[in-house]
C-alpha cells in the first residue's frame, strides 16, 4: 500500500489505495474495513488492509485474548454485531492473519448478536450443539 500516516482517516486510507491502483474498494470490503477499524480501537490504529478475495485482511502484531486484553472476544461480538466473517490465521514470526468477508446477502448470512446471544444461554445451560 502507498505510505499512510496514521492520522488519515478511514476514508483516505481507502482513497490512497484506489489512487496507488492496488484496489478499488467494494462496499462489503468497506463495512469490512470499519468494523476492522472498530475492533481494532479506532482508524488511527488499524494497520495496512490488504484485498483478499471479495474480503479484506491486515496482519496483526501479537496475539489476541479473551477476557484480559479482550481483542478476540470484541473480535467475535463485532463480527456478530456488522455480520462479518472473521477469521484468524497464521501469518509471519509474531503476527496473526485477520480476514474479514462481509455476509449479509441472501446466500451467506451470518449470524446476528441476538443469534450468539441464544446460542450462549444454550450453551450455559447445557443445551449446546456438539
Amino acid at each position: 500500500m502507498a505510505d499512510i500516516v496514521p492520522s488519515q482517516t478511514l476514508e483516505q486510507k481507502m482513497t490512497e489505495a484506489t489512487k496507488a491502483g492496488e484496489s478499488t474498494w467494494t462496499d462489503d470490503q468497506k463495512t469490512c474495513i470499519r468494523a476492522l477499524a472498530d475492533w481494532a480501537g479506532g482508524k488511527h490504529h488499524l494497520p495496512d488492509v490488504k484485498p483478499f478475495g471479495d474480503g479484506v485482511c491486515i496482519n496483526w502484531y501479537g496475539a489476541i485474548h479473551t477476557f484480559d486484553f479482550d481483542q478476540l472476544t470484541r473480535l467475535v461480538l463485532i463480527a456478530h454485531r456488522d455480520k462479518v466473517r472473521m477469521g484468524v490465521t497464521n501469518s509471519g514470526p509474531g503476527m496473526i492473519k485477520i480476514t474479514a468477508f462481509c455476509r449479509t446477502g441472501p446466500d451467506h448470512l451470518h449470524p446476528s448478536l441476538q443469534d450468539l446471544i441464544a446460542e450462549a444461554s444454550e450453551l450455559q445451560e447445557g443445551k449446546a450443539k456438539p
